[in-house]
């Protein structure tokens, strides 16, 4: 059966918070749906991750402030920018630094000028 998928839309996918028991979750599930050949590969490797204890011990788990994690994290954050539509990126808004989503390059600052 062939995958398809979904085109992100432009905006706000998580917002008000920098803890990665937030941000983690909330972007699996957006490459999950936006990058599915990504999520097949951090889900099905030889150490998956998150690890399925994390879930059990939940929000306390140690694992969140761990290498590991942000790793992960910044595994999706580069798999979202893969995602994005033409003339967008991935990751927070240039004005509000706990603002994830796609966003129009026309948002970045440009240095040169």
């Amino acid at each position: 059966m062939e995958q398809t998928t979904t085109t992100p839309p432009t905006g706000t996918l998580i917002h008000g918070t920098l803890r990665l028991q937030d941000l983690i979750p909330t972007f699996m599930e957006a490459v999950r749906a936006y990058a599915p050949g990504q999520y097949a590969a951090i889900t099905t490797a030889a150490m998956p991750a998150p690890p399925a204890y994390v879930y059990d011990e939940g929000e306390d788990s140690e694992w969140w402030e761990t290498e590991d994690a942000y790793h992960l994290l910044e595994e999706l954050v580069d798999a979202l920018n893969e995602a994005a539509p033409e003339g967008t990126f991935f990751g927070a808004h240039p004005g509000d630094g706990s603002d994830f989503g796609f966003w129009s390059v026309d948002l970045l600052p440009s240095w040169g000028d």
